[in-house]
């Protein structure tokens, strides 16, 4: 075929290809404006008659946000300045007073003082309402503004109006700001010098830890505290996971592969996704694979349900508590624009190395142990404050000893995995008894 036909061939064939996928390309654009509209309508009527001027990122911001909350509740829209606290959260350290902020009701309010923090030794707690900044008013003040105003250099002061959550009139604190780091691994309590007592069964080497989150330095912060224990004579161990709501999966699979010597530790499923597989590697497992329970509960979600539900179907750990949250999907992080804001979006599901889906169902225990409403409102916080160091000595004084029937089931087990007598415990007699499940953790 000469040269010159072969050309216009080509562009016959590109005209009709251009012909055929043309209209597909306008009835798209059009089904677009169409599904849409209303969404411009609304603003265009917004802007027309509302009351007071608007902000068209104010509307934007809403918009997305709708959208998102028609997903899941695991999704989010993060603008510039909740992506700025996010990252710092997620880094584990950083310099400021230690404060979990947002907006609430059109007030600056504490979301979270973080344990071990100045703003935590300053006595701010979940709720307050911080109504100045060095002496400025924060009723107009967007986050990202107060954000910047509490940061600062380490060593330096705020001074912070606070409207306490209860009856309590306002008052002013003082906090030195300094390095932050996020301490996710606690012992069971404090020492006269103020370090970890790790061992809640010295006599019977039983160690304790208590992960409060999955953050980028936990398993370091693990690793010490094993190191600890294992100089101590660890024998066997209690990992407290309860209302831990998880963090990072990398994380989870890393805490996980120091106890397990091979086999699949976690995989992931989605839609627009291929199947990822994540095994342990054998390379950093402890020196000694002692016994081991995980304390879980409903609180439990997410990382921990991976953790719990990887060490449980490989047999290297008995659950003890009440069945976990069922948080089983997989939020990835994607930056928008110019990289300052994020979508966290829900794109795959977790999935146990013995094929189970965490979401909805959730991790049970092997022995179940659930605690009443007020065990719940006494036992935990309890706990916390046990494994904190600026308020336990201000705690109050109550008139009996809080019993956590989980914990001590927990070293019963273990006790008797060594071959010991259970411990003598006093127990109210109206508490709820405690069951075992029929399942074993090899058979799950």
């Amino acid at each position: 075929m000469p040269k010159r036909n072969l050309v216009w061939l080509l562009v016959v064939v590109a005209l009709c290809v251009g012909l055929w996928v043309y209209p597909n390309t306008l009835l798209r654009r059009d089904m677009f404006y169409r599904e849409f509209s209303p969404l411009l309508d609304v603003r265009l009527q917004i802007n027309k008659n509302y009351v007071d001027e608007v902000d068209d990122k104010l509307l934007l911001r809403g918009a997305i946000r709708g959208m998102i909350q028609e997903l899941d509740r695991f999704s989010d829209y993060y603008d510039a300045e909740e992506y700025a606290q996010f990252k710092k959260r997620a880094a584990g350290h950083f310099t400021g007073i230690g404060v979990e902020v947002t907006l609430k009701d059109g007030y600056l309010t504490v979301l979270s003082p973080i344990e071990d923090t100045p703003a935590y030794a300053a006595g701010l707690q979940t709720g307050d309402r911080i109504l100045e900044i060095d002496g400025v008013k924060t009723d107009n003040m967007t986050l990202g503004q107060a954000v910047a105003l509490i940061s600062g250099e380490s060593g330096t002061q705020v001074r912070l109006k606070i409207s306490p959550a209860g009856d309590e009139p306002p008052r002013e604190v003082t906090v030195v700001r300094g390095l932050v780091t996020l301490h996710s691994v606690k012992g069971y309590k404090r020492g006269p010098d103020n370090t970890w007592d790790y061992f809640i069964d010295r006599p019977a080497g039983i160690g304790y830890v208590r992960l409060t989150s999955f953050d980028e330095n936990t398993p370091e912060q693990l690793d010490r505290a094993m190191r600890t224990m294992y100089e101590q004579g660890l024998q066997a161990l209690i990992i407290d996971l309860r209302d831990n709501p998880g963090g990072l999966l990398k994380t989870a699979v890393a805490i996980a592969d120091r106890f397990l010597d091979s086999g699949r530790i976690v995989s992931t499923r989605g839609r627009a996704s291929e199947e990822e597989i994540w095994s342990a590697s054998a390379k950093s497992n402890y020196r000694k694979q002692v016994p081991l329970v995980l304390l879980i509960n409903d609180g439990s979600a997410s990382a921990s349900e991976i953790l719990a539900g990887a060490l449980h179907d490989h047999g290297r750990a008995i659950l003890v508590g009440e069945k976990t949250y069922g948080k089983g999907s997989v939020q990835n992080l994607i930056e928008l624009g110019n990289g300052e804001s994020a979508l966290k979006l829900t794109t795959a599901y977790y999935y146990l190395p013995n094929g189970e889906r965490i979401h909805g169902k959730g991790v049970e225990p092997d022995y179940e142990v659930k605690l009443t409403r007020e065990e719940k409102r006494t036992v935990l916080p309890d706990r916390r404050l046990l494994t904190t160091t600026s308020r336990a000595a201000t705690a109050p004084v109550t008139s009996a000893p809080v019993v956590d029937r989980q914990i001590n089931k927990a070293v019963e087990v273990l006790r008797d995995k060594l071959g010991l007598p259970p411990l003598a415990t006093t127990q109210a007699t109206t508490r709820p008894s405690t069951t075992q499940r029929t399942t074993s953790p090899a058979s799950r």
